[in-house]
């Protein structure tokens, strides 16, 4: 019921900063310019008029100080009394004016005491004291109009000495700086190393077991069986876990091979692949083991929902944090993309959605910054195909893709964007790339090298959007 929420079946009350309406799961922040200060609220209420909150989930709300008000309910800022107003007190609606044609000189102003004529050197105009121009001044303090300093001329020499001193320090500022700038470029190589090191080092191992499934017992799953996912599937002893990239190497020299099923999610709600997806995934991998005269009993499966933990976040993100690797590692990468329906959104999901998701994006670049672009493949409703080269040039630019983080706003901006933690795995993948061997460069890799460096400033590009949600405009932050 309303001031409740019930994440599994059981009721909670809705505490003080959310709110509840009846039916809800989780709780919701109160938007910023609202309050509850109370839990089991089933809403929140907006600020008064003289106060504000400018953060989602407060509890009560702040007075404005004083030289500043809230004209109206639901407040997030307070705005500055204007020139030629004050407030004296906190909490207050509207400012008050200057008496007579006095003026504040700025905006903000707190007492009555900030109400001035216009001081020497100042001339009023059109109710502003607006300065004299260089040279001039005021005979008084009501002057309107401004004339010649006797010292103007005074003024215009030491203004020459001045500048001529100004170029004696810019040209030794010159070379100075000069002598600087090697040592800032020398410390700055050597941030770009670390750095590179950083992001070989979130690809060189497993931060989680890599774990796989056998594709004779994939394709025996039952859809019953696939949604009891990572844990019953482990529980049934039908995945294997392996710890190390070390033991990966082990498994390939015996002649295993590795299919990596990648897709997009179709729900909000649900995880792992839909039935339309399920049946197209079991095809490929028949397709791909067939069409490479492989073995079921030597070849297995990398699927999130059966290689990833689902129940313990602390060790989901540690498989998560892997991925990268897990896709270098595949021999094979299959897109699953036949067309149907995203059941939360209704929007069709295709190949063409499939490619504007940048966790989608991220699989494929991982796996052909180490293998290129042979042995990855669209499995849709036309079958079985190699992908295109427009495919590939267009998978690359990672960061142009769509996340779930933006879409829903950062929770009104106060979340960092997914696409941070991205650049330094992608800079280790990019880096391992180009510094392969060329003995070790197949045709498709060297081909995958030339789409990345004809449009590098597209791959790694220096700022992004960052979304505050419905109603604000984006916010362009460094990348």
């Amino acid at each position: 019921r309303a001031g409740f929420f019930c994440p599994t079946g059981s009721a909670f009350l809705c505490p003080e900063g959310q709110y509840c309406s009846a039916g809800s799961e989780f709780p919701t922040p109160c938007p910023r310019g609202t309050f509850a200060s109370e839990p089991g609220q089933s809403s929140c209420e907006a600020c008064p008029a003289g106060h504000f909150a400018s953060l989602s989930s407060s509890v009560s709300c702040a007075a404005c100080q004083a030289g500043t008000f809230a004209a109206t309910v639901g407040s997030t800022v307070c705005d500055y009394c204007p020139i030629g107003t004050y407030s004296p007190d906190f909490g207050q609606e509207s400012c008050q004016k200057c008496p007579g044609n006095s003026l504040t000189k700025e905006s903000g102003s707190t007492g009555l005491q900030s109400c001035i004529v216009c001081e020497e050197g100042y001339f009023w105009r059109n109710f502003t004291c607006e300065a004299c121009p260089f040279g001039m001044t005021t005979e008084s303090r009501t002057a309107t109009d401004c004339v010649v300093m006797p010292t103007a001329v005074a003024i215009l020499i030491s203004s020459i000495v001045m500048f001529v001193l100004f170029l004696v320090f810019t040209v030794f500022l010159h070379h100075f700086y000069r002598r600087r700038y090697a040592a800032i470029a020398a410390k700055a190589e050597e941030v770009l190393e670390e750095t590179v090191r950083k992001g070989l080092a979130t690809i060189e191992d497993f931060g989680h077991p890599m774990v796989l499934v056998g594709a004779t017992n994939f394709l025996d799953l039952s859809k019953s069986q696939l949604r009891t996912f990572h844990e019953g599937n482990r529980d049934a002893h039908r995945l294997v876990f392996v710890d190390t990239f070390a033991k990966f190497r082990d498994l390939q020299e015996r002649g295993s091979k590795v299919i990596f099923l990648s897709y997009q999610w179709l729900s909000w709600n649900s995880k792992g692949p839909s039935d339309t997806q399920w049946e197209s995934m079991k095809k490929a991998v028949l397709q791909v083991i067939h069409k490479h005269q492989w073995t079921p009993e030597t070849t297995y499966i990398w699927l999130d929902v059966l290689s990833i933990p689902q129940d313990h976040r602390s060790v989901q993100s540690l498989a998560v944090d892997s991925l990268y690797t897990y896709a270098k590692c595949a021999d094979s990468l299959v897109v699953i993309c036949p067309k149907t329906k995203h059941e939360s959104t209704r929007e069709v999901a295709d190949l063409q959605s499939y490619k504007s998701r940048v966790w989608c994006r991220v699989e494929v670049l991982a796996r052909c910054c180490t293998r290129g672009v042979e042995q990855i493949y669209v499995q849709n409703e036309d079958g079985l195909q190699p992908v295109r080269d427009d495919f590939v040039a267009e998978m690359v630019k990672v960061f142009d893709g769509q996340m779930t983080c933006c879409r829903q706003g950062h929770d009104g901006g106060t979340r960092p964007c997914d696409r941070l933690s991205l650049i330094l795995p992608l800079l280790g993948l990019y880096f391992e790339s180009l510094t392969r061997r060329e003995d070790d460069a197949c045709q498709g890799l060297a081909f995958f090298r030339s789409v990345i460096l004809s449009q590098k400033d597209s791959v790694f590009p220096s700022h992004f959007s960052y979304s505050r949600g419905r109603g604000q405009a984006p916010e362009r932050r460094v990348l």
